[in-house]
């Protein structure tokens, strides 16, 4: 499901009485309308344009998109070389801390010992180097990137943990 779609979904789901509540609609429709153009561009939609309405010739008759490569190329880049594989190319790495002190308890490693190992877990169980990737190339293509989790209790059938991490 694309970004755009779940955004209209969400638009549509706007209630009436939230206008009058300072509902910001004007910003969130405004925002709507650069992420259709970035995507009717990075997608390549304009390469289908004519020359006019009488001229049906194509107007880039090579029809080749130039922000494809670029942009998949900046992506590897910032991640830099990762084996192939669902692991993720950044992992995550937790330390507890009070009033500015890192606490270094046995107790306190050992917490941090496991919430550690859930998080990359989590992380990897939902494929996390295509996670990433596509976050990567939603960063590029939109100037930011938004990952959502979610409570998905289908995912014990598989014996993972019922959190689901996904794109926006």
């Amino acid at each position: 499901m694309s970004s755009l779609f779940q955004m209209r979904i969400l638009r549509d789901k706007v209630k009436q009485e939230w206008f009058q509540k300072g509902y910001p609609i004007i910003d969130w429709n405004t925002q709507e309308g650069i992420y259709a153009d970035a995507d009717y561009t990075f997608d390549g939609d304009w390469l289908t344009e004519t020359v006019s309405d009488t001229d049906y010739d194509l107007k880039y008759p090579l029809t080749i998109n130039p922000f494809h490569l670029p942009v998949g190329l900046h992506v590897s880049f910032l991640y830099g070389e990762h084996p192939d594989g669902a692991d993720g190319r950044v992992t995550f790495e937790v330390e507890l801390w009070d009033n500015g002190e890192k606490k270094t308890t046995g107790q306190a490693t050992d917490a941090a010992e496991r919430m550690t190992a859930f998080l990359n877990t989590v992380w990897s169980q939902n494929n996390a180097h295509s996670l990433q990737t596509e976050l990567g190339l939603n960063a590029q293509i939109y100037g930011g990137a938004v990952g959502g989790v979610y409570y998905d209790p289908q995912r014990t059938l598989d014996q993972d943990f019922p959190l689901s991490i996904q794109a926006m």
